[in-house]
């Protein structure tokens, strides 16, 4: 009989081994997770004939005589594998024993159905298997984690460099190369009120349809800057706006303490991304009446940069291009010189750290200060 785990009950539930340290074991120190100490006391096992024949008995002894026509098909290895390779994934990346496994998988199949690229389950499948061949000390498998990574990689990049309908290069574009834009608007804009139309319907994030009252906001203002004759005020736009930012504030009240910290980092994303929409609707204030055209444009600049200086120190590339576009709008705005050149001497930075490598964004702010 194989020797019985000592281990403490975290370390045992995800089948990891443990070093018994007490009172926490290394692994749940290194994971902060709770840890009940190792087993200190005398194993009993229950080994009485009337148990070992239960379990050896097959539960249901009629299933080998069935002849249906599913018992002739046959699983997947390479399903079986991908399940099994996610399983270790989730047992190493979820912090607490007590967490909610389902959920997280509710939240991980959302998110799949929602991309347009494999990337989110290929990214799963080789952190897997990467954790598989660390743990088991598999050669081959860590090999084979490698080349899956690169795959997810590759599949990525292919799926940011392809023509998408994600909105924040679409508002830097507008932004940067407005002429650029505007004489590609008449054939790209029924295609985008037709996306509009079902990324609002599948989207329940404020931040997501934040993005697409930013967008039409945009196409106005360019518009009405270089078409003025063709600019339609959206009517609609301002009271959406003050609905969305209504809603985001119920969404914090109803955070706990906890939970404000855990989403802090998005609740001051989203926050900069309301703060451009206020620098839009005051420079749009003689078009505009509603309650938020009462936060003038220094202020509305000034919120801006405070989101940047809370969030500039995350190591998060993502945010950091998503701050690109509030960014633009204060260094091309803002009726103050000094906020102008804290917003530039952030996208500098950035630039010079590669943040920004592959948006085109060192042309990009070559021309900012130009066009308009």
């Amino acid at each position: 009989m194989p020797r019985r785990s000592r281990g403490c009950q975290a370390c045992r539930q995800r089948r990891i081994g443990c070093d018994g340290q007490y009172p926490v074991c290394n692994n749940c120190q290194q994971w902060n997770r709770q840890c009940s100490g190792p087993i200190t006391s005398v194993i009993i096992l229950d080994q009485t004939a009337k148990t070992t024949k239960r379990h050896s008995q097959p539960q249901h002894p009629f299933a080998q005589s069935q002849t249906g026509p599913l018992s002739n098909l046959r699983v997947s290895n390479s399903a079986v594998e991908a399940v099994a390779f996610q399983a270790e994934f989730f047992a190493f990346a979820i912090p607490d024993a007590r967490a909610s496994v389902k959920s997280f998988l509710e939240e991980l199949q959302k998110a799949r159905l929602q991309e347009t690229a494999p990337t989110l389950d290929l990214a799963v499948r080789a952190v897997g298997l990467a954790f598989y061949a660390t743990v088991s000390r598999n050669k081959p498998a860590a090999q084979k984690a490698t080349e899956l990574y690169i795959h997810t990689l590759q599949r990525h990049s292919r799926a940011v460099a392809a023509s998408s309908t994600s909105l924040v290069p679409n508002l830097l574009a507008m932004l940067t190369s407005p002429r650029s834009y505007l004489s590609n608007a008449s054939d790209t804009w029924p295609v985008f009120e037709y996306l509009r139309i079902q990324y609002i319907a599948a989207a329940d994030l404020v931040f997501d349809r934040l993005l697409v009252e930013l967008y039409i906001l945009t196409d106005f203002y360019i518009k009405k800057c270089y078409q003025p004759n063709s600019a339609r005020f959206p009517k609609d736009a301002p009271s959406r706006l003050d609905n969305l930012w209504k809603e985001f504030q119920e969404i914090q009240k109803s955070l706990t303490d906890q939970q404000q910290d855990s989403f802090k980092g998005v609740m001051t994303l989203t926050l900069s991304y309301f703060a451009s929409s206020w620098i839009l609707i005051a420079l749009l204030h003689t078009e505009t009446h509603t309650l938020q055209s009462i936060i003038d444009l220094h202020q509305a600049c000034e919120m801006v940069l405070n989101c940047v200086k809370l969030l500039k120190e995350r190591k998060s590339t993502s945010v950091h291009i998503k701050l690109f576009f509030p960014l633009v709008l204060v260094q091309l705005y803002s009726p103050i010189e000094d906020y102008r050149t804290r917003a530039k001497g952030y996208i500098e930075t950035w630039l010079r750290q590669a943040v920004y490598l592959g948006l085109g964004a060192p042309n990009t702010i070559q021309i900012t200060t130009t066009e308009f």
